[in-house]
């Protein structure tokens, strides 16, 4: 176990993190630079997805793989990732083999993020189903029936979530990953289940992590509060929420709370550096 992973599993304990989830690739955009482990950009204007929990976002990678193997890779064949042609031995082979000869099943990732819990709760407060949302840049909130759903994020939202995101973790999806996922369906004759992606689980020994530049930097805590005044400002909230009622409290308690939690992580560090270089 490497020491990041060590110290993610110890600040989980303290109850401080929460973890949001994307799949990227396929139909979803690349919005999050793997390497500068940020969201780009050029993006700013266009929101991006991201699952509340790890069953919402088996969920949305199953959705997401079957279009594009469905539309990309079967289509010309006639065939679908469906139970009727995963059951038929020589349709499955034929699928196994498209998929392994294919070279459009690249740069698909599952990402994690470690953040600190205020982002979470700000981001429920503030938050409007799809058919409500009459501000342009505010929170969307997404299949919210489903696994507790997501959130569609823009603007000044997504700068906050990077400054408050302790680690970024990515896992590659490769052809095998996705020959072990129809495997599953085959198996279980349920192409929906999200207990078929077996790849994609709650531990460190899958993802590489990254310590969030934001974290490194001695002017986090200034641009969470200029991200926060900035939504307050632009009106990209909900006025029933804890941010309109009590803003100035709000943004203390982020801030703190941010910097109490930086202060944690970087004492394990130093702590977990030491007991492995003595």
């Amino acid at each position: 176990m490497n020491l990041y992973d060590e110290v993610i599993i110890e600040i989980k304990k303290e109850n401080i993190i929460k973890e949001l989830y994307r799949f990227q690739g396929a139909n979803s955009f690349e919005y999050f630079n793997i390497k500068t482990s940020k969201f780009i950009d050029t993006a700013k204007d266009n929101y991006i997805y991201i699952s509340n929990s790890l069953d919402h976002h088996k969920y949305f990678a199953i959705k997401r793989i079957r279009e594009l193997l469905n539309k990309v890779i079967l289509q010309e064949k006639g065939l679908q990732i469906s139970c009727k042609d995963l059951r038929d031995n020589n349709n499955y082979s034929t699928i196994k083999k498209l998929i392994f000869n294919s070279d459009k099943l690249q740069n698909m990732y599952s990402i994690r993020l470690i953040c600190d819990n205020n982002i979470i709760k700000l981001m429920k407060e503030n938050s409007f189903s799809q058919n409500k949302k009459n501000i342009e840049k505010t929170i969307e909130r997404v299949d919210r029936r489903v696994y507790g759903g997501g959130f569609g994020v823009a603007d000044e939202w997504k700068k906050l979530i990077m400054c408050l995101t302790y680690f970024n973790g990515y896992q590659r999806i490769d052809r095998n990953s996705i020959i072990s996922l129809i495997s599953n369906m085959r198996k279980t004759g349920k192409v929906n289940s999200k207990e078929n992606i077996e790849f994609i689980l709650n531990s460190n020994d899958y993802y590489s992590f990254e310590l969030s530049p934001k974290l490194e930097s001695n002017f986090t805590k200034y641009e969470i509060i200029n991200s926060i005044e900035q939504i307050l400002k632009n009106g990209t909230y909900s006025p029933e929420s804890e941010l309109a009622n009590n803003p100035t409290k709000t943004i203390k308690k982020v801030v703190e709370d941010y910097e109490r939690g930086k202060e944690k992580i970087l004492t394990l560090l130093d702590k977990y550096y030491t007991s492995k270089t003595n």
